[in-house]
């Protein structure tokens, strides 16, 4: 079985490319969580936090089962940094990153007796197509640790490696050059 990759169409596309020839059983889940309509959270209404918040962890929760009911043997979901952030004006967005987080976490606990890996990378909120403005920008005083941008191999590195990673579960890793920092 080939390593699947669905969600966001156009980054799980690119991270499909640089995954193509990876026979593993594995499935690889690309947070798609809209057009990040920022908007104050006072001024979100139930049904875009419905939309922007609760969908994208329910789409991540179907897709986890489909890919457990397959036989996967590792799971990664992709997430935008924001889940371990926080950004103005995108709350709903954020929730739904972290929402996915936790997703990870309950399913590595519930499936790793049965041999499934469950991880999440996250990624810069850039990989979207989302560029902030400058007042948005999460404040990093020193900018990337590591020089350069996140290409598509770099980011399928990191994936295959937590696919292969057969004593890891349940973890987050940060491919985004040293920018959080955060465990």
């Amino acid at each position: 079985m080939a390593t699947e990759v669905t969600g966001h169409p156009g980054l799980a596309a690119r991270i499909a490319d640089a995954l193509a020839g990876n026979e593993r059983d594995a499935h690889v889940h690309v947070a798609d969580l809209g057009a990040f309509d920022e908007r104050p959270l006072a001024e979100t209404d139930e049904a875009a936090w419905a939309a922007r918040a609760e969908e994208p962890i329910w789409t991540a929760f179907r897709c986890f089962q489909k890919a457990y009911a397959e036989g996967a043997r590792a799971i990664v979901a992709v997430v935008p940094s924001i889940a371990l952030t926080g950004a103005s004006g995108l709350a709903a967005e954020a929730a739904a990153a972290e929402g996915i987080r936790q997703l990870v976490k309950s399913a590595a606990r519930a499936w790793g007796r049965e041999g499934v890996r469950v991880n999440c990378v996250t990624l810069p909120v850039e990989e979207w197509g989302i560029v902030p403005p400058p007042e948005r920008q999460v404040p990093n005083r020193y900018g990337p640790s590591l020089p350069g941008a996140n290409d598509a191999e770099g980011i399928a590195t990191a994936i295959t490696a937590l696919i292969d990673a057969t004593a890891v579960t349940g973890a987050t890793v940060g491919v985004d050059r040293g920018t959080v920092l955060a465990p």
